[in-house]
């Protein structure tokens, strides 16, 4: 049958379509054909102008402009339909994502590999030219969700760390900033070397938390998924200037560049949240479940489901798990380059 199978349309001047030479662009989905047709496609991913896809046996297929040796076959030139990217040879590959200049893929065994412009973005220690075939990420063991972006990545690992790497920009899409005052305290250990020629370029995400009524910096972590849970939630998706993770309770938190209101926390305005901001519109089924306990507990009557008596009333309004409290952007404290824009950063004169 034809389930699954991977069917593309759009412009075609680099072969991003796999549909060959003689299409330019296609105004409708059409069938690949070749090799992938005969394949059951469970994961792709388009870049700007080159495409991949992950089969049901964990074969990796790339397609479109080489530029950079992004489609990870040892060459930089254009493929106009989808062939494997035999470097993997019995790997299972198990999702990718790919992006402007590069690409990154996610084998069985919770390992990172990328391939394509070889600087910051790849996470390389020593920048020289290109990577035209996987490179390991050592750097990032049991990797369980991941999101390339233009010029930036962000990965969960297993526990929960979340980590990113790539080039800041302006926006400090990173989601790394520490203020000054507290480097001593809460500096990144994995990833991180005394000698500064050979410090990762792997970022630990870090958010703001309000603790017994003082700020207080803390890395940010996903949580892990309960052991009856079949399903694992946590999820990642970054773009050019903005990152969306989802952790293991279902809570959402952006950060980065929020122009046209992107960042999902409730403002317009073109300024930048520095590190991870929970997206209060959504709420987990627990908080649900503990709203509606509140509410009907003003006549009395008990509609929790989960044996909570009405008139045991939680100890403060909006009660979360000690993971959630008062969660903030992160603005700056008094004293630091940035200034305060009502929970967001302006950062013009933030290093």
């Amino acid at each position: 049958g034809d389930e699954r199978r991977l069917r593309t349309w759009g412009l075609n001047v680099s072969g991003q379509l796999g549909l060959g030479h003689h299409i330019r662009c296609q105004v409708t989905p059409a069938k690949i054909e070749g090799d992938l047709s005969r394949e059951m496609v469970v994961k792709a991913s388009a870049g700007n102008t080159h495409s991949a896809a992950v089969t049901k046996f964990g074969k990796l297929y790339t397609w479109g402009g080489g530029w950079y040796g992004r489609l990870g076959n040892g060459d930089t030139n254009d493929v106009y339909e989808p062939v494997p990217v035999n470097w993997f040879g019995y790997k299972v590959v198990k999702d990718v994502s790919c992006r402007f200049a590069h690409t990154i893929v996610l084998t069985s065994d919770n390992h990172l590999y990328a391939f394509g412009k070889n600087d910051a973005r790849l996470g390389a220690k020593a920048i020289n030219g290109l990577e035209r075939e996987p490179r390991c990420l050592i750097e990032l063991p049991d990797v369980v969700a991941f999101c390339a972006a233009e010029e930036h990545n962000v990965a969960i690992l297993m526990n929960g760390d979340v980590y990113s790497w790539g080039m800041q920009g302006k926006y400090r899409k990173l989601g790394d900033y520490v203020a000054a005052s507290m480097l001593e305290t809460t500096r990144p250990e994995h990833g991180e070397e005394d000698d500064e020629s050979e410090k990762s370029h792997f970022k630990r995400v870090y958010m703001e938390k309000v603790k017994l009524g003082k700020k207080q910096q803390v890395l940010f972590n996903a949580g892990t998924p309960l052991g009856h849970d079949p399903i694992d939630r946590r999820a990642v998706s970054c773009y050019s200037n903005h990152t969306a993770v989802v952790d293991a309770d279902g809570r959402v938190f952006t950060w980065g560049y929020n122009g046209s209101g992107r960042l999902g926390h409730g403002s317009e305005s073109g300024n930048t949240v520095i590190n991870a901001k929970r997206v209060t519109h959504f709420k987990v089924v627990s908080e649900l479940i503990h709203d509606n306990t509140r509410t009907d507990e003003e006549d009395g009557t008990d509609f929790s489901g989960d044996g909570v008596t009405a008139g045991a009333k939680p100890k403060h309004k909006g009660q979360y798990s000690n993971t959630d409290e008062n969660l903030s952007s992160g603005a700056v404290q008094k004293g630091d380059a940035g200034k305060q824009l009502g929970g967001y950063v302006d950062i013009a004169n933030l290093e």
